[in-house]
């Protein structure tokens, strides 16, 4: 192994030293298969919106997935989902992928709560 395939695989699992990561289990919409052992970071950490005086609880959130846990094949599509620690459900709206030469590191998701 080269020292870019080095890098890049070190960077791939740098999620391990991270706060706040969270395991997730991950469904495919279109098959309704799961996956556990996902790793993401919500980056939405306030919980509540203000609107004017009432607190109401936020109806999205940023995840953030590392591409290094997703099952292999497995990219994220529109109506797929992740659930949280707390058995919340977020289904993506839209996503963004960031990558380190060819390699994609981690999916930048923004979802809306599942009812």
């Amino acid at each position: 192994m080269g020292i870019r395939d080095q890098l890049i695989a070190n960077i791939r699992r740098d999620y391990r030293y991270m706060d706040g990561v969270e395991t997730l289990t991950y469904t495919v919409a279109a098959t309704n298969v799961t996956y556990t052992g996902v790793k993401g970071v919500n980056h939405d950490s306030e919980q509540t919106e203000i609107r004017g005086t009432l607190k109401v609880k936020k109806t999205y959130r940023i995840w953030e997935i590392f591409a290094y846990t997703m099952p292999s094949g497995v990219e994220p599509a529109p109506g797929d989902w992740v659930t949280d620690g707390d058995n919340q459900a977020w289904i993506f709206q839209e996503w963004k992928v960031t990558n380190l030469g060819l390699q994609n590191v981690a999916y930048n998701l923004k979802c809306v709560r599942k009812l």
